[in-house]
């Protein structure tokens, strides 16, 4: 409310307006579209070429090959200065690399090098930090205090209905000696990589989290889940040709350790039903 001076105020903002007004208002702009309209819109839509399909793998080579042995061998700088293996032509015209890489050279013309790339940062840390979260402050943190790129890519990417994870890091970018040099920071631990560690050549490698090693880790993680113990547990459900199970299970973690422990004891896992409430 606001005076002019006289007895009678003045209503600067007249309050909310009314229901039926607010609905009219709401509405007012979808009446306007017509049926010819709504067709146009839908062709309009089916035309539309789908969005691409991108992925964006990282191999971060930390210490690793040197860039005089593969894209930037150097070949007119002095002996000093270059790389000892020669250069080998590509199919883009005028780009040279290393003969280490000839398959690299077959495909020249589905990447491109990027040979301006610099830091500021006063050791590695931080411009390994400047390079995955774009943090322009010289000096090395033990952590990051912004989401890394890939973290980033999550988020906004993120789709609770695929059925495998939209960010994998095997052996992730993650620690430089001392330092942490990527994660979500603020973002929240939700939305980092499905880490898998270790030598995928090793012939013991194993992705972590998935199914089960043996029929004894088996039997305890369904009896942690059902509440049963474990010798109930094996001896209810193996060897009959038909379960059909009433559990009382109030996680989807107990549910689809019940159903695989399910699967695999019944004889005729076909005919198994469970009933979860």
């Amino acid at each position: 409310m606001a005076s002019n001076g006289k007895s009678n105020a003045v209503s600067i903002c007249p309050g909310p307006i009314k229901r039926r007004e607010f609905l009219r208002i709401g509405l007012s702009g979808f009446a306007t579209l017509s049926l010819p309209g709504l067709f146009e819109l839908r062709a309009r839509a089916a035309t539309e070429k789908p969005k691409a399909r991108t992925a964006v793998i990282l191999v971060w080579l930390r210490g690793g090959a040197s860039h005089l042995e593969t894209y930037d061998p150097k070949p007119d700088a002095p002996s000093e200065f270059r790389g000892v293996f020669s250069p080998i032509s590509t199919r883009v015209p005028g780009m040279q690399i290393s003969e280490l890489l000839p398959r690299h050279a077959k495909i020249a013309d589905k990447f491109t090098l990027l040979r301006s790339m610099a830091h500021t940062g006063g050791g590695h840390p931080a411009g390994s930090l400047q390079m995955l979260t774009g943090d322009p402050d010289p000096q090395d943190k033990d952590k990051p205090i912004f989401p890394d790129w890939m973290t980033v890519a999550n988020f906004l990417r993120a789709d609770r209905t695929r059925p495998l994870p939209n960010y994998v890091g095997v052996n992730p970018v993650t620690r430089y000696d001392n330092f942490t040099i990527a994660g979500p920071a603020y973002v929240g631990p939700s939305y980092g990589p499905f880490t898998v560690n270790g030598d995928p050549n090793d012939p013991h490698f194993a992705v972590p989290n998935i199914g089960f090693k043996d029929q004894a880790q088996s039997d305890s993680d369904f009896a942690r889940c059902s509440g049963f113990p474990v010798r109930a547990a094996s001896s209810f459900f193996r060897g009959r040709p038909c379960c059909f199970v009433i559990v009382s299970v109030s996680c989807l973690k107990a549910k689809r350790c019940l159903h695989a422990h399910r699967q695999r004891t019944c004889r005729r896992p076909g005919l198994a039903k469970t009933l979860l409430v």
